[in-house]
């Protein structure tokens, strides 16, 4: 399975790639940039709200997705979806396309610690695995970001079960 890491205006950080070479080994990724990134943003961008609609990003970016593959971008603007203030990240399974913000991550050593938890827990979403019920689990919804920093970087062990099966049924 190949996933396609791109940045929308914003550098992917290498060790966010290694991170995921490490937890996700049988995973191909790669990253890439896609030209006229701020035309996507242009598109999404709620002037009321000061905020990206994560939705229209999931839409646009599942364009550039090609067969039998992922796609998760990673930008600097602060995102919502409808019915929440904001959101860390998005992802589709359906589109085959997911979305984190380091907008509310913070910077330094933290943004990168908490950026490995939340693009983990969106490429979990993009293989089909729900909300976990353990806060320890990367799988477990952050409302904060203190839930971030409270869950590991890990699926627990139901949700390592549902990702090993996930890669299976992709053979």
């Amino acid at each position: 399975m190949k996933l396609e890491i791109v940045g929308l205006e914003c550098k992917v950080p290498e060790e966010i790639v290694s991170f995921l070479h490490s937890e996700i080994p049988s995973m191909n990724i790669e990253v890439h940039e896609i030209r006229d990134a701020s035309k996507i943003k242009e598109r999404s961008y709620d002037p009321s709200r000061g905020q990206y609609n994560a939705e229209l990003i999931l839409i646009e970016l599942s364009k550039f997705r090609k067969k039998r593959e992922l796609i998760l971008g990673i930008m600097e603007g602060d995102l919502f979806v409808r019915g929440f203030n904001f959101v860390f990240g998005l992802a589709s399974p359906k589109l085959g396309a997911g979305l984190v913000s380091i907008h509310r991550l913070g910077s330094g050593e933290i943004l990168v610690e908490r950026l490995k938890k939340e693009v983990l827990h969106e490429i979990g979403h993009l293989l089909g695995l729900k909300h976990c019920s353990d806060p320890k689990c990367v799988m477990y919804f952050s409302n904060t970001v203190r839930d971030t920093d409270e869950k590991d970087a890990k699926f627990c062990p139901m949700c390592s079960r549902s990702m090993m099966m996930a890669f299976s049924n992709e053979v």
